[in-house]
């Protein structure tokens, strides 16, 4: 299965990048957590949808982390 994460928002209204807050106890991404939750529930893919100014930061941060060695960027 592929997960597909939309992750290509300004957050006007949020105020930030909610994909790139740091929720988590030791300062995970919102959509880190997405991305867990989905390998462990057997998606062998996971496709992020990002805009092409954050596809080089998401490839270096989530390239650090061995758990998302299946995740692809799409601008």
């Amino acid at each position: 299965m592929t997960l597909l994460l939309m992750a290509a928002g300004s957050g006007s209204r949020y105020g930030k990048l909610k994909q790139f807050d740091d929720l988590g106890p030791a300062k995970e991404f919102l959509m880190e957590f997405s991305i867990s939750d989905a390998l462990k529930n057997n998606f062998n893919h996971i496709v992020v949808i990002t805009k092409s100014a954050n596809k080089t930061f998401l490839e270096t941060y989530l390239s650090e982390q061995l758990i998302f060695q299946n995740v692809f960027l799409a601008t």
